[in-house]
């Protein structure tokens, strides 16, 4: 549990959702930059507090078995990637190796891959 909590209001709370709303939709929440560039500061500090954690050379968040946690961290990754934020290495080693789970490309494609038929 604690990883999880870290991971949502941590790092995806006051880092990536900030940016989401005001980056992607300051007609709605305002344009803020101030915010933003706190909010990726913050999230480059907390990124590094889990960077660390990791350093172990574990394969998993809690430890022998994968867990939400694994899912909210790698969620993270790929949204820091879309904001073309840095990833740590070993964040980055983590979101390699749960992206390559056969899972991951299902929930990957229902969600990130547009349906070119219906266009």
């Amino acid at each position: 549990e604690r990883w999880s909590n870290f991971v949502l209001m941590e790092i995806d709370a006051p880092a990536l959702y900030v940016l989401r709303r005001h980056q992607d939709l300051p007609q709605i929440y305002g344009d803020a930059p101030a915010a933003c560039a706190a909010a990726a500061e913050y999230y480059d500090r907390q990124m590094a507090v889990i960077d660390a954690y990791l350093s172990d050379g574990r394969d998993y968040v809690s430890g022998a078995a994968f867990s939400k946690a694994d899912i909210f961290l790698a969620s993270c990754a790929c949204w820091a990637d879309l904001y073309e934020m840095p990833v740590p290495s070993n964040v980055r080693d983590h979101f390699t190796r749960m992206s390559a789970r056969p899972a991951y490309e299902l929930a990957h494609d229902d969600n990130f891959v547009v349906d070119q038929q219906s266009n």
